[in-house]
């Protein structure tokens, strides 16, 4: 699937797209689009020796896929870094449970760098990630507190991160910072993003003060 044809393909603004389209353009990075079905989670993938691929759901918004071109955009500003660790505390897991753990701490921590760029870009996104706050939020307030539990809650948080301030999200986060709170983990979790933003594109950096939140949390 071209370029081209995803512009033709998604409904909505395109411009945001050709813009970061655009900056993959100049610095290298070939891309590669696939359409998936309609009920498929839209998602940026990267890895070995493969350029970097973008699934699009049939019939999505535009800002579904400018969501992963973003993702795109700290792949290329992080140089190619991809991030291979994970938690030491889940050494040991069977494969396909690390390559779950490390996607979900790298898109975590790339939307806590790419902040609200999206929403900035096409406010209409609000109601999808409002949505999906509100849908991962009972979940967590349900789950026993295992460590993979734990793990998800502060992946959770720093996806989440970039909208607090937004008070469109303000309901829904009472909910949400209620159960960090009854868990004991508010103050830790919120100190855990602060850091995490602050080392900009350093992967290492960030999985070393995740981790320490993550073991403190535990």
């Amino acid at each position: 699937m071209t370029f081209k044809e995803v512009l033709n393909y998604v409904r909505g603004e395109t411009q945001p797209l050709q813009d970061l389209y655009d900056l993959a353009q100049r610095h290298g990075c070939a891309v590669e689009f696939v359409s998936v079905s309609k009920r498929t989670i839209a998602s940026f993938e990267s890895g070995g020796d493969q350029p970097p691929l973008i699934k699009c759901p049939v019939g999505c918004h535009a800002h579904v896929v400018y969501h992963e071109l973003l993702h795109l955009k700290i792949f290329i500003e992080s140089e190619y870094s991809f991030f291979n660790k994970i938690p030491a505390e889940f050494n040991g897991e069977g494969t396909k449970v690390i390559e779950k753990i490390k996607n979900s701490f790298c898109s975590s921590v790339d939307h806590a760098w790419f902040g609200s760029a999206e929403i900035n870009a096409y406010p209409e996104a609000k109601d999808y990630w409002c949505k999906r706050l509100n849908d991962d939020i009972w979940p967590l307030a349900t789950n026993p507190p295992t460590r993979r539990a734990i793990f998800d809650m502060l992946t959770h948080w720093l996806t989440f991160d970039p909208y607090r301030t937004d008070p469109y999200f303000s309901d829904s986060f009472k909910g949400f910072d209620h159960i960090f709170s009854a868990r004991g983990f508010l103050e830790l979790a919120a100190d855990m993003t602060t850091k995490v933003k602050s080392v900009c594109l350093d992967r290492d950096a960030a999985l070393y003060y995740f981790e320490e939140c993550l073991l403190k949390c535990v």
